[in-house]
C-alpha cells in the first residue's frame, strides 16, 4: 500500500506494465508484446515535449493519413511531405504553446520462427495527447483568429510498423487501424480585425464521447430593423476512425421588423452531406399579405426541393358558402425523398411511433423535409381556405396533397385553426397568450402502411388546456390499431408492442393547482398487454381498452395536496374476457 499523498498540487501517478507471449500452433506465429501506461499524471510518462511543429503534425497528421486511400502511394507520399513542410512553416508562425504528452507505449513483435527475424513484424503504438493554440496575428492578415485557451486532443492506438516481409520503403508504415480520437477541451477562441467587429465566438463545446465539436458565433452588428442571429459551426468526427470531419453550418438566420410596414425572417444552413438549405418568410403589414419560400439543393445528386406559400389579405369567395380561398401552397421535389432525420424519438428506448413520426415530419421547417434520393420525385399542391366575413379569423385551414413517385407515396396534411389568423406552413403549434383551437392532421399512404394522425389543442391561457391526440395505423403486414389517446405503455422486449403517446387530457388552472382529467380509448388488432401499466389487464386477440382518471397536485410551501383516481376497462377476444377495475 502506498503512503498517502500530501501537499498542494501533488498528484499520484500509477504506472501499469503489461506483457504477453502467445504461440499459434496452426500458423506457427509467435507474438511478444510489452507495454507501459500512465494514469493520474497529466504530463504522462515523462515531461511534455515542447514543440509547435511536432504538436501540429501529431495533432492533425493521423486525420490526414486516414483520408488517404491505401492504393494512392503517390498521394500518400505527397501528403506526408506536405504535412512535414506545413508543420515546419506554420509551427512557429501560427501554432503557439504546442506540446505533446505521451500516456502509453506498447510494442508488439510477431515472429514466424524463434530463430530468425525474417518475415517478422514490429509494431509500436502510442497513446498520446496534444495541446496547441493558434494565433494568426503574426501573419499580418486582415482577419485574425486566435485561441485564448489551447485546444486539447487525445489519440489512442496510433503507431508505426516495420514489416520485414515487404521490400524497400514498403516495410515502413503508419498504424491507425483501431485509432480513437477525442476532443478533451475545445479551447476558447477569439476573432479580431474587421471580422471580429462582425463576429464573436460565444461558446465552444464537444458532444457525447467527443465525436462532434461546435463553435457558436454571434453577430456584433447593429443593423437597426434587421437582426442577425448567431450561427453554429459543427464538425463531426466518425467514431472508430480519424477520417476528416464532416462540416455543418447551422442556425444562421436573420429577421427584419419595420414597425407598421414589414416583418420577416430567413435562414441558411449547410449540411454535412453537402445539402444547402434556405428559407424565407415575410409579411407586408399594410397589404396583409404573407409569403414564404424554401429551397434545398445538392448538386452532386441533382436533388432540389422547392416549396412556396402565399396568404392573401382578402379571400376569393366560394359562391354563397361563406368560405373563401385565402392562399396557395406548392411543392416540387426532384431526386429526393422525405427525410425523417430531424424527427425526434418518442422515448428513451428509441421506440418510434409511426403516426407521431408523420406528425413531427409535417411540422418540420419546409427546407428540412426532403433529402437526396436519385430517381424519386414529388409534387404537391394546396390551398388556404377560411371564413369570408372576418377574413378567415373564425376558421381557416391550410391543406396540401403531395404525390411521390416512382416509390408510391400520397401525403395529405392539414392545419386548421379557430379564432386565429391563418399561418404559414413553417409556423409550429406552440402555446401563446391568446385563446385558440388548432387541429393538425396528416394522412400518409406509402408502400408499408396507411397512417392517420390528428393532434388537437385548445387553450385559454392560465385557465385550461385541452389536448386530443388521435392515431390510426393500418400496415399491409403487421398489427393495426386505432387510438384516441394512449396509455403510453413501453414494451422494452418488443418495441412494436409499445403504445407511445399521451391520453386525451383536460387541465384546469395549469401551473396553479393542475387539476387534470384524462382518458383514452384504444382498439388493437392483436392484443393489448398491460393496459394502463397494469399486468392484470392483458388481453389477446382483437382487443379494446379504455381508461379514464383525474389527478390534482397543489403545493404552497410545506402544505401539499395530491389526489388521483382512475378506472380501467378492457375486452379481449382470444379468449373472450372482460376486465374492469377502479
Amino acid at each position: 500500500t502506498l503512503p498517502p499523498v500530501t501537499g498542494e498540487g501533488t498528484q499520484r501517478e500509477v504506472l501499469t506494465f503489461l506483457g504477453s507471449w502467445s504461440y499459434d500452433a496452426r500458423s506457427g506465429l509467435t507474438v511478444f508484446s510489452l507495454g507501459i501506461s500512465s494514469a493520474g499524471d497529466p504530463n504522462g510518462l515523462f515531461d511534455p515535449i515542447q514543440s509547435n511543429m511536432l504538436a501540429l503534425a501529431l495533432g492533425f497528421g493521423p486525420a490526414l493519413m486516414a483520408a488517404i486511400p491505401e492504393t494512392d502511394v503517390t498521394g500518400d507520399a505527397a501528403k506526408l511531405a506536405g504535412l512535414v513542410v506545413a508543420s515546419a512553416i506554420l509551427g512557429d508562425q501560427v501554432v503557439q504553446d504546442g506540446k505533446v504528452m505521451v500516456y502509453g507505449i506498447e510494442a508488439e513483435q510477431t515472429l514466424r520462427s524463434l530463430d530468425t527475424l525474417e518475415s517478422s513484424r514490429l509494431r509500436i503504438e502510442f497513446d498520446y495527447g496534444v495541446e496547441l493554440g493558434f494565433d494568426t496575428r503574426s501573419l499580418g492578415l486582415p482577419v485574425n483568429i486566435y485561441a485564448k485557451k489551447p485546444i486539447k486532443v487525445r489519440y489512442k492506438n496510433v503507431g508505426v510498423e516495420v514489416d520485414d516481409s515487404r521490400e524497400g520503403l514498403d516495410k515502413f508504415g503508419l498504424v491507425y487501424d483501431d485509432v480513437s480520437f477525442e476532443v478533451e477541451d475545445p479551447g476558447q477562441w477569439t476573432i479580431d480585425g474587421p471580422l471580429g467587429e462582425l463576429l464573436s465566438v460565444t461558446d465552444t463545446r464537444s458532444g457525447t464521447s467527443s465525436v462532434w465539436y461546435e463553435v457558436d458565433l454571434a453577430f456584433a452588428l447593429d443593423l437597426g430593423v434587421i437582426t442577425l442571429t448567431g450561427a453554429t459551426v459543427r464538425l463531426t468526427f466518425t467514431e472508430g476512425t480519424t477520417a476528416l470531419p464532416e462540416f455543418e453550418l447551422r442556425g444562421l438566420a436573420l429577421s427584419v421588423n419595420v414597425p407598421g410596414a414589414l416583418t420577416g425572417s430567413g435562414m441558411v444552413s449547410l449540411g454535412s452531406s453537402g445539402v444547402f438549405r434556405a428559407g424565407i418568410n415575410a409579411t407586408i403589414i399594410p397589404a396583409g399579405i404573407s409569403a414564404a419560400g424554401s429551397l434545398a439543393f445538392e448538386p452532386s445528386t441533382g436533388f432540389c426541393a422547392i416549396e412556396v406559400a402565399l396568404i392573401l389579405a382578402a379571400g376569393i369567395p366560394f359562391a354563397q358558402s361563406g368560405l373563401g380561398l385565402f392562399g396557395f401552397v406548392g411543392r416540387f421535389v426532384s431526386n429526393g425523398q422525405r427525410s425523417f432525420g430531424d424527427v425526434p424519438f418518442d422515448d428513451a428506448n428509441n421506440n418510434v411511433d409511426p403516426v407521431q413520426k408523420e406528425i413531427d415530419w409535417h411540422q418540420l421547417e419546409p427546407a428540412n423535409k426532403y433529402a437526396p434520393k436519385p430517381g424519386q420525385w414529388a409534387l404537391g399542391l394546396g390551398a388556404v381556405i377560411g371564413t369570408m366575413p372576418d377574413t378567415a379569423f373564425t376558421f381557416n385551414a391550410l391543406g396540401m396533397l403531395t404525390l411521390g413517385l416512382p416509390d408510391p407515396e400520397v401525403i395529405f396534411g392539414i392545419d386548421a385553426r379557430l379564432a386565429s389568423q391563418p399561418g404559414l406552413p413553417s409556423e409550429k403549434a406552440e402555446g401563446g397568450t391568446s385563446v385558440g383551437l388548432r387541429l393538425i392532421g396528416i394522412v400518409a399512404i406509402d408502400d408499408t402502411a396507411v397512417k392517420l394522425g390528428i393532434r388537437g389543442t385548445f387553450e385559454i391561457p392560465k385557465l385550461l388546456r385541452l389536448k386530443v391526440p388521435i392515431s390510426a395505423y393500418y400496415p399491409y403486414a403487421g398489427d393495426a390499431y386505432l387510438r384516441i389517446g394512449s396509455d403510453g405503455y413501453v414494451n422494452s422486449a418488443d418495441p412494436t408492442k409499445s403504445r407511445l403517446g399521451e391520453p386525451v387530457s383536460l387541465t384546469v388552472l395549469p401551473d396553479i393547482i393542475d387539476v387534470k382529467a384524462w382518458s383514452y380509448l384504444m382498439v388493437e388488432e392483436s392484443g393489448l398487454q398491460n393496459l394502463g401499466g397494469n399486468a392484470d389487464f392483458s388481453f389477446d386477440g382483437f382487443s379494446i381498452g379504455f381508461g379514464a382518471g383525474w389527478d390534482i397536485r397543489w403545493s404552497a410551501g410545506p402544505i401539499k395536496l395530491e389526489a388521483a383516481a382512475k378506472v380501467l376497462v378492457g375486452i379481449g377476444t382470444n379468449p373472450l374476457m372482460l376486465v374492469a377495475g377502479v
